[in-house]
């Protein structure tokens, strides 16, 4: 190709693949990689493998709900005060239902369509001669053209 004649559309197209591939790779390969090599990479810390006592078995009668607090024995200097917040913050039992996951649910679902919504803008042709033929291709051409579609 030389440099006065345009890249196509399909070009265009498979490199931003490639790129947002290479991105979702490195943003779940590395810590899957971290992960699986992490037991050669650090240390055993004290207190790693160790029960964290809670009370007595009698304290916790069958069929009831107990809260229980208790200090994480494995703290590295790298969980900061934002961490030592969260594992120490005392979640009330009003707000320890279903109802207190609602938002992180909606923006999950939102994001999921925001992506399929873009993903489908990049195959379906809104001309009513097209219409049909390119769902037809998404349906039965494309990977997961179905959960795109959806």
């Amino acid at each position: 190709m030389s440099s006065t004649e345009r890249p196509t559309r399909r070009g265009v197209f498979i490199t931003i693949g490639a790129i947002l591939n290479a991105a979702a790779t490195l943003a779940i390969g590395i810590p899957v990689l971290r992960y699986l090599f992490s037991p050669k990479i650090r240390e055993r810390r004290p207190g790693y493998d160790s029960w964290v006592p809670l009370g007595p078995v009698s304290s916790f009668p069958i069929g009831e709900t107990r809260f229980a607090t208790f200090r994480n024995p494995v703290v590295a200097p790298s969980d900061g005060e934002t961490a030592k917040g969260v594992l120490s913050h005392p979640v009330p039992r009003q707000t320890a239902s279903w109802f207190y996951v609602f938002g992180s649910a909606a923006l999950i679902v939102f994001a999921l369509q925001v992506v399929t919504g873009i993903l489908l803008a990049l195959i379906y042709v809104p001309s009513a001669g097209e219409a049909w033929s390119s769902l037809q291709t998404l349906n039965q051409n494309v990977s997961a053209g179905w959960f795109i579609r959806a």
